[in-house]
């Protein structure tokens, strides 16, 4: 993805000690993180909280909402969302 894109920088999610995500979860990110810095790409980490504050102040709350709200910005993107799912 970082090669077919063509991007120059990677932001993660911090992960702190007291997270309650998966492990496989958490060592993906970071084994991605570590190949990001490998290719010499700028990585930066923001706290979850972080994370929801920004997101929050465009609104986007949801995951489906906070991967339009990225697509929207990143035009190569936005044919990657799904249609939103009915409830």
């Amino acid at each position: 993805m970082l090669d077919k894109y063509l991007v120059d920088r990677v932001i993660t999610e911090k992960f702190g000690s007291n997270t309650k995500r998966k492990f496989r979860a958490i060592t993906r990110a970071l084994s991605f993180r570590s190949y990001a810095r490998q290719k010499k790409l700028k990585v930066a980490s923001y706290s979850q909280e972080k994370i929801d504050l920004v997101f929050g102040l465009f609104g986007a709350y949801t995951k489906y909402s906070r991967a339009s709200a990225v697509a929207s910005v990143l035009k190569p993107l936005k044919n990657l969302i799904p249609e939103k799912r009915k409830i």
